[in-house]
């Protein structure tokens, strides 16, 4: 199912968090990517593949729901990836809220270029190299 078949469910979620987010500059931040997220849906679609492996636990944690801060945290993962992935794909304009998740992403020191982790390659070597690869 497309990201924007999930429009309701991100509603929901954003009322909750944003309700919690007032004075934490991360969960702002969260806040405003998800309503990013919501109002340009239909443009997700057409670059965040369904059998994207960050899609489906994307799916996986709307679904289920959250319980914890761990939970959102796996989501803004996520949620960096569609970016990255509509970014290298060339879609879209490069929203201020666009540059501020990616540069928080960057620059926030939880995630470098040299970690061995799946996010990390993903955004920083797998996403650049299919982007040239499309070219």
């Amino acid at each position: 199912m497309p990201l924007s078949q999930y429009r309701k469910a991100l509603e929901k979620l954003y009322a909750a968090r944003i309700a919690h987010a007032s004075t934490d500059a991360r969960q702002v931040l969260f806040c405003r990517s998800l309503r990013y997220l919501i109002d340009h849906a239909e443009e997700f679609d057409a670059c965040v593949p369904e059998n994207n492996l960050f899609y489906r636990e994307f799916e996986d944690l709307l679904n289920a729901g959250f319980s914890s801060e761990e939970d959102c945290f796996s989501l803004f993962e996520c949620v960096v990836i569609f970016f990255r992935l509509r970014q290298c794909a060339g879609k879209g304009d490069e929203s201020p809220v666009v540059s501020d998740v990616l540069r928080h992403f960057e620059d926030c020191g939880e995630w470098q270029p040299e970690d061995e982790t799946l996010v990390c390659d993903w955004y920083w070597r797998l996403i650049p190299a299919l982007a040239v690869a499309r070219g």
